[in-house]
């Protein structure tokens, strides 16, 4: 138990006015050089871990979600609200997050792309795929599945002055399976392509 320090009658000179002491003071600074301030969490940075932690599990039980059940709205869902999640950290887009989550983020917004594609009746679902492959390929330029989303949301997007890109843009697609050693995809794209 901590007693408080008595006032000590020699610090007080006649008329009120301060002599010298030799009585200690009751708060010295140098007592405060041995608290270390990193022993102590950070409010914010306890709550943006968080944060984080809370999103990546709802992107891997989402992507856990789309492998067994496939796409469908249920599965989109699943994806929007882990996004919505991570969203306080994004304030700045994805220059505010850290690796892990800007992976996370990324698998995400390809795998809604991916069933976006397959839900013909969602209105403007091919706007939303093309920015959601623009995003995958800032970061992955050679992801040749954004790039092929990407070419079909040109090619389905309603711009006829877009095909000529759209193509290009699935040859592209095609060379980076290829390059990456996806050949089922390739071929199977090379044969799409074909029919287009």
């Amino acid at each position: 138990k901590l007693d408080p320090p008595r006032p000590s009658h020699a610090s007080v000179a006649p008329h009120g006015s301060r002599a010298a002491s030799s009585a200690p003071s009751f708060c010295s600074m140098s007592a405060f050089s041995k608290v270390n301030l990193d022993d102590f969490p950070d409010d914010d940075e306890e709550e943006r871990q968080n944060i984080s932690e809370c999103a990546c599990a709802k992107f891997k039980a989402a992507q856990d979600a789309y492998t067994t059940k496939g796409s469908n709205e249920a599965t989109l869902r699943l994806f929007e609200q882990a996004e919505s999640t991570m969203k306080p950290l994004m304030d700045n887009g994805f220059m505010g997050l850290q690796a892990k989550e800007v992976e996370a983020v990324l698998k995400g917004r390809l795998h809604q792309a991916v069933i976006l594609a397959h839900l013909e009746h969602i209105p403007d679902r091919w706007t939303k795929i093309k920015a959601f492959a623009e995003d995958v390929l800032q970061f992955d330029f050679s992801n040749c599945h954004a790039r092929w989303l990407r070419a079909l949301a040109l090619q389905n997007g309603g711009l006829a002055t877009k095909r000529g890109e759209a193509e290009l843009e699935m040859s592209r697609a095609i060379e980076a399976a290829r390059s990456t050693g996806k050949h089922v995809e390739a071929d199977t794209w090379e044969a799409e392509m074909r029919h287009c």
